[in-house]
C-alpha cells in the first residue's frame, strides 16, 4: 500500500528505514499520532523475548513492548540504507530494499519486505532456542514478501561468517543458499 501510494517506492527515511518504516506506514492501517505498545497489528503474539545487543543476552521483553523498536515485532528489508556501517569495507553493502521501486525488485516471490526482527539475527520466538548464540541456522520466522504474500519459513544464518573484530554477522547481511525460500537483496 505504501509503494502504491509513493510512487511505487518502497519506504526510505534514512538509515534506521528497518525500525522506522512503520512511522511511514501506519498512516495507511489507520493509525494516527505516536506509536505505543496499544499498536497491536505491530505485535507478534510470539514476540515475548528478544537479544539484547548490548548486554549480549535475551531479556524477557518483546520488541513490540519497546519504544528503542517503535512498538514494532516487525523490521522492513531496508539495511541496504545503512551506508555507514562499520564493516562495509570488509563485508560490502548491506543487502535490502530501502528506496527501491517495487516493481525494480526483481524476484519479488522471494525477496523479503518486512519480517519478524528476530528473522534478521536470526533466532525464533516461535521455536526459542534460549541459552544459545542469538543466531541460529534455520529459525524459524514469519515474513512478508515483495510479491504480498506472508511464509513461515527456515532462515539462514552462516555461524562461519565474521568480521574482522571476532563478530558475527547478522542473517540479513547476506542472502542464504539457492535452496532457500527467500532472499535479502532485491536484484
Amino acid at each position: 500500500m505504501y509503494a502504491g501510494s509513493n510512487g511505487d517506492k518502497l519506504p526510505d527515511a534514512g538509515p534506521g528505514t528497518y525500525i522506522t518504516f512503520k512511522e511511514l506506514v501506519k498512516g495507511d492501517l489507520g493509525l494516527p499520532g505516536q506509536s505505543s505498545a496499544q499498536d497491536k497489528i505491530f505485535a507478534c503474539p510470539a514476540d515475548t523475548f528478544c537479544f539484547d545487543e548490548n548486554i549480549n543476552a535475551y531479556i524477557p521483553h518483546g520488541h513490540h513492548e519497546q519504544a528503542d523498536y517503535d512498538y514494532s515485532s516487525y523490521s522492513f528489508n531496508g539495511l541496504n540504507l545503512i551506508t555507514n556501517y562499520p564493516n562495509l569495507a570488509y563485508n560490502g553493502p548491506l543487502h535490502g530494499v530501502g528506496g527501491q521501486g517495487l516493481a525494480s525488485v526483481k524476484m519479488p516471490v522471494k525477496t523479503v519486505l518486512v519480517a519478524e526482527s528476530a528473522a534478521f539475527f536470526p533466532y525464533s520466538w516461535h521455536q526459542p532456542a534460549q541459552g544459545q548464540v542469538p543466531a541460529v541456522n534455520n529459525a524459524l520466522d514469519l515474513v512478508s514478501f515483495a510479491d504480498s504474500h506472508v511464509s513461515y519459513i527456515k532462515m539462514y544464518w552462516n555461524s562461519t561468517v565474521q568480521y574482522p573484530n571476532g563478530a558475527w554477522s547478522l542473517a540479513a547481511y547476506y542472502d542464504p543458499p539457492d535452496s532457500y525460500d527467500y532472499k535479502w537483496s532485491g536484484n
